[in-house]
């Protein structure tokens, strides 16, 4: 793996691409019926890894660009004075100022949920938690709070993660969903993901692209979640009233606007909700609930997309074709077809090097690997342009 300017920019650009294609299968009624959610996840697993390693690889190809690029890389490597008589070029200068913003962005980010979480923490404080795991399952049981205030049932915390449900929904016909959906929640490990894309996102934040994927991770892992509760109660009947939940506990939060506003701040961003309120979404894992999509196991099929689109991520890098002149005076370049002005001349014990009928000095180790191809003539000196005179 080698990672450079230039691999980072197709990394950005690839990512884009994806991201725009993922757009289209998750707002395209038709593709968006016609795959599964294994395809969905391992679209996913793509887009994170190329984010994450923005470097090419030994089996990248690498096309060259003799006109755009060059003329890039050279505005890039203007030098720029600064305060004390300190010079950086302009891709210097965008590094620090890339390490500098990020590095604010990522305490910012850490410090508001840490803030978060204390409040969270001092709430939950207050309440005797119950244990819950699911019937049938012999997974450890969870810690689940009730707590007086209104909004979406969720899930904290990323070592000891705990399940949240407002006091409102405990006598619900709708507790034994929002119970197994977040336990779901947590055994997927879901608040590690979205962490990742919180830092990615902090790193990242000039580009659009990665906080328009980070919303389309977020609804790929909550219709992951439904499509487990589905397979765990294994009822149409059940699918029908879980998909009525989804929409009255977020007909109950819109009721709520205000009380949600006012408590906004309590609800973590890396916990991961019930209901989302937005309506988009909410359709989206409706829809995904109760249409009809592809019962065939597709994890054989999926795994091969997965490599081939991971490899085609990571085929290409285009860098410029620079060269500085200074560097390349006095040198020259030995035909690939073998034409008859390229040889090496023989004058008793002494060789010189013969590229395009010019003499480019005399040869010090005759056995390069470099002039192998090369034919050997014993001329004249008088036939020869440039001859040095010794």
């Amino acid at each position: 793996m080698q990672f450079s300017l230039f691999s980072l920019l197709i990394s950005l650009l690839t990512v884009f691409i994806l991201v725009v294609i993922f757009d289209l299968i998750l707002n395209n009624s038709f593709l968006f019926k016609s795959f599964r959610i294994d395809f969905l996840l391992a679209f996913c697993v793509v887009l994170v890894l190329r984010i994450l390693f923005p470097v090419e690889f030994r089996s990248t190809r690498t096309l060259f660009s003799t006109k755009m690029l060059p003329v890039i890389y050279r505005w890039l490597r203007q030098p720029v004075p600064l305060i004390g008589g300190i010079h950086l070029t302009i891709i210097q200068l965008l590094l620090v100022l890339w390490i500098v913003s990020a590095a604010s962005y990522l305490i910012y980010w850490s410090v508001k949920q840490s803030l978060v979480m204390r409040k969270m923490r001092r709430l939950l404080s207050l309440v005797t938690p119950e244990q819950y795991h699911p019937a049938g399952t012999s997974a450890r049981p969870v810690k689940m709070y009730y707590i007086d205030i209104e909004l979406s049932p969720f899930t904290m915390g990323l070592l000891h993660p705990v399940i949240v449900i407002p006091e409102s929904l405990k006598d619900s016909p709708d507790l034994t969903f929002i119970q197994y959906h977040e336990w779901r929640h947590i055994k997927n490990k879901d608040a590690w993901v979205k962490f990742l894309m919180g830092l990615i996102s902090c790193v990242y934040w000039w580009f659009p692209p990665i906080h328009w994927f980070q919303k389309q991770l977020l609804l790929v892992l909550e219709i992951h979640v439904d499509s487990q509760v589905q397979r765990f109660f294994a009822n149409s009947e059940k699918d029908f009233q879980y998909a009525e939940s989804l929409v009255d506990i977020s007909r109950r939060l819109n009721q709520h606007v205000a009380n949600q506003q006012r408590h906004s701040v309590i609800q973590p961003a890396l916990s991961s909700a019930f209901s989302i309120v937005e309506s988009h979404t909410l359709s989206k894992r409706i829809n995904f609930l109760l249409e009809e999509h592809p019962s065939k196991n597709t994890r054989a099929l999926t795994l091969l997309f997965t490599v081939a689109l991971m490899y085609l991520a990571t085929a290409i890098i285009v860098v410029p074709y620079y060269a500085d002149s200074e560097l390349l005076k006095g040198t020259g370049e030995i035909s690939e077809d073998g034409k008859a002005d390229d040889y090496i001349l023989k004058q008793g014990a002494t060789y010189y090097l013969i590229l395009d009928s010019k003499n480019y000095g005399r040869i010090t180790n005759i056995h390069d690997e470099s002039i192998q191809e090369l034919k050997i003539r014993e001329e004249e000196v008088a036939d020869i342009k440039n001859v040095p005179t010794e």
